[in-house]
């Protein structure tokens, strides 16, 4: 299936909403004009001469051809968001259309989704004005807009408790055991990058003396830590270690209300870590799965089992960890 993009460069969205579709078909982006194929998705953007622009989708599917068009002078704020939208809006009804498939979701694509909902309280509209502007606008169904609207509450209460001057202090261990292959993050398998890590932790607990006297001088309030990655346990328990007590060190944490260390991969967890993590006072970790089929793990490169990541929530528990988060992909 070719995705055409014909005058404009909106490929992310478009593909993002073309795959929700196509999801066992990989979509392949083009801008040249090929029509040739038996089946195409030809999205065009054309600026006419008194501002306004023509925005035309056509799609070729099981034989069949749709076409809509939409003219219209963009925002001067974000032209670029408003083009973007209308394309989308097409495209997105059509393919219900074609395939028959009504997305629970409607056209959003992003991860953050509840951010739509602080933007359209900020703009003062309520409730029930951003429910029908969902439904109609973007085809969200009432069940997952009353979900963004729950989340948006709580949420808003855990932002609530924040002051102007908090902040979160965020660290990264950019090493794994293995690269998993749909990872988009910086990270660096141990097997390759395993000889820099001891002058990444040295040069980390550095920084980490450097930016807390600047923290100091300007009144801040550290209320979260947050260790990520990669995968933050995949250093030694003493390496760990070492950068923990560099933060307790430097940094007043006797105002934290979360300490989280991303334990990720099981296959990097130990008795050892986790009872130095739970002796130094973090207060979350995570465990995480993305899945519990052991085919998906070896297919997407992630070198443990299901068994390990039971084991691991198991020992976890053991010692001591209550607050324990576990990820798991969807789709």
């Amino acid at each position: 299936m070719n995705l055409i993009l014909d005058g404009h460069c909106y490929k992310y969205e478009l593909e993002s909403l073309a795959n929700m579709f196509f999801h066992e078909n990989k979509v392949r982006v083009v801008e040249e004009k090929d029509f040739g194929q038996e089946e195409y998705l030809y999205t065009q953007y054309t600026p006419e001469s008194d501002g306004t622009v023509l925005l035309k989708v056509v799609t070729k599917i099981d034989g069949k051809l749709r076409e809509e068009c939409f003219r219209g002078k963009p925002d001067e704020k974000d032209p670029d968001r408003f083009c973007e939208y209308h394309l989308c809006r097409m495209l997105y009804r059509q393919l219900e259309e074609a395939t028959g498939l009504p997305l629970a979701w409607g056209m959003l694509t992003g991860v953050r989704p509840v951010r739509l909902i602080y933007r359209y309280r900020e703009r003062g509209m309520s409730d029930a004005q951003i429910r029908e502007h969902l439904r109609r606008d973007y085809f969200v169904t009432d069940e997952k807009i009353d979900l963004l609207l729950r989340t948006a509450d709580k949420e808003k209460q855990i932002l609530d408790l924040s002051r102007p001057e908090s902040f979160s202090l965020y660290i990264s261990i950019p090493f794994c055991p293995s690269r998993c292959n749909y990872c988009s993050f910086v990270s660096h398998s141990i097997e390759r990058a395993k000889k820099l890590i001891p002058e990444y932790v040295s040069l980390l607990i550095r920084e980490i003396e450097y930016v807390a006297p600047i923290v100091q001088k300007l009144g801040l309030r550290l209320e979260t830590v947050y260790f990520g990655g990669g995968t933050p346990t995949a250093i030694s328990s003493e390496q760990l270690e070492q950068i923990i007590c560099a933060i307790e060190q430097h940094f007043d944490l006797s105002h934290l209300r979360e300490y989280t260390v991303e334990a990720g991969r099981p296959d990097t967890i130990t008795m050892q870590k986790l009872q130095m993590l739970k002796r130094k006072g973090v207060t979350r970790i995570s465990i995480n799965p993305q899945t519990m089929n052991d085919a998906v793990l070896e297919q997407i490169g992630r070198r443990h089992t299901t068994a390990q990541t039971i084991e691991a929530f198991q020992m976890a528990r053991q010692a001591g960890h209550r607050n324990i988060n576990m990820d798991l992909i969807a789709g």
